[in-house]
């Protein structure tokens, strides 16, 4: 279905099993099955990292809960061109999802300090056009 190398990150609002949820009401056996088999049918997995790491919270009436709904998903032809790529959240900051990333397992190590975690990245929903801009001048 998918050809080439691909990745897919983000908040996909959605656990593939009970374990990847804490508190409140159960979720719909038919919605994790659902996300599992669209995960399966695109020969989608996850990246290797996050497995135990819940990535969203929120206070609900019967107390916390924590659910794991942001995820990197990536093929096979992915995975072979980039073998050594883990993923792993940056914790909460300001927000009631943990921001995720994913980089070379060597890099962790050395590099993940040097993250600025009070810094946000503004993303700009035009930067997705696909018109160049114009300049004036």
């Amino acid at each position: 279905m998918i050809n080439g190398p691909w990745i897919c990150g983000g908040d996909f609002n959605e656990v593939f099993t009970e374990t990847e949820k804490v508190g409140g009401g159960r979720k719909q056996q038919y919605l994790m099955r659902n996300f599992r088999e669209a995960v399966e049918a695109c020969n989608l997995f996850e990246v290797r990292g996050l497995e135990n790491d819940f990535t969203w919270w929120g206070n609900r009436e019967s107390g916390v809960v924590r659910e794991k709904l942001d995820r990197f998903l990536i093929n096979d032809d992915w995975s072979l061109l980039y073998p050594d790529h883990v993923a792993f959240s940056l914790g909460f900051w300001g927000s009631d999802h943990a921001p995720i990333i994913t980089c070379h397992k060597e890099k962790i190590g050395r590099d993940s300090g040097k993250v600025d975690l009070k810094r946000r990245f503004p993303f700009e929903e035009s930067w997705t056009a696909n018109s160049v801009p114009k300049h004036s001048g």
